[in-house]
């Protein structure tokens, strides 16, 4: 018995070398009751392309009377904290051509008293591949609180093909 299970563990240990760790969201999902109208807008998308537009990731929202967000790199490190929506993270970093995956975490607590938390992904891109579809990509200039769902269908982001 002690032979298999110290084959596993090998397996599992092997099995595990050279692969990078999956985030592990720490905050336990939970959003606001049907009642409370407060709105909270989480990017998946920005461009750190020093264009002016969309250079910043942050978060943005009504209704809300405190926030704590974190973002982690592809490693699960901590690379930035913030205690408001005023707040913003603007890497000072040369990233990669094309797209790079970062985590967040936010807590917040609505001007109701109840509780949201939540924590995903989202992207920095430099560029984009050929024929690569822009639907999914929300950015930080498309909240709009007067749009259907706070959102504008459309950002104002161009970016060049990773093949120029």
């Amino acid at each position: 018995m002690k032979k298999y299970m110290l084959a596993a563990a090998v397996l599992v240990a092997i099995g595990s070398c050279g692969k990078k760790n999956k985030f592990t969201c720490t905050v336990a999902t939970m959003d606001k009751p049907a009642g409370d109208s407060a709105v909270l807008f989480v990017p998946n998308a920005f461009s750190p392309n020093e264009d002016g537009l969309n250079d910043r990731f942050y978060i943005q929202g009504l209704g809300v009377s405190s926030i704590a967000w974190s973002v982690y790199d592809q490693e699960n490190k901590l690379v930035f904290s913030a205690g408001s929506m005023t707040e913003y993270w603007e890497p000072h970093t040369t990233f990669p051509q094309g797209m790079t995956t970062y985590h967040y975490t936010l807590e917040a607590v609505t001007e109701l008293g109840n509780k949201i938390s939540r924590c995903g992904d989202f992207y920095a891109y430099t560029c984009v591949p050929e024929n690569f579809s822009m639907k999914d990509i929300t950015f930080g200039d498309q909240y709009n609180p007067g749009a259907p769902e706070y959102i504008s269908p459309a950002s104002h982001e161009v970016f060049r093909k990773c093949s120029e």
